[in-house]
């Protein structure tokens, strides 16, 4: 069923809040998931497993990477371990896991 603007909007803000990730599986076609590694796993290894994807993204593009190809990158099983981190974005990822970045030298 189509929902409005304002339901997937609720919907999308929400979701971290819930420990999930909202997904674009297609265009118009959105969906909540879960992560079945992350559920029960220690934040602080959920945190080090994504900084790594990270800065090995990094090191492959020449030392830097842009947030959008970050984004595609990540597979959904990673997006659905950052939302049990509550991170909504990548841009946010300094303010999640500030240590781990500093120790794998992202800034």
């Amino acid at each position: 069923e189509w929902l409005s603007n304002s339901y997937r909007n609720t919907i999308r803000h929400l979701a971290t809040e819930m420990g999930v990730a909202w997904i674009k599986v297609n265009k118009g076609v959105y969906a909540l998931a879960r992560s079945t590694r992350a559920e029960g796993a220690d934040p602080a290894k959920v945190r080090k497993d994504l900084v790594a994807f990270i800065a090995k993204l990094c090191e492959e593009a020449g030392g830097r990477v842009w947030v959008s190809h970050a984004n595609r990158a990540l597979s959904t099983d990673q997006w659905a371990a950052a939302a049990t981190l509550k991170l909504r974005k990548l841009n946010n990822l300094l303010d999640v896991c500030k240590a781990e970045c500093e120790e794998a030298g992202i800034r």
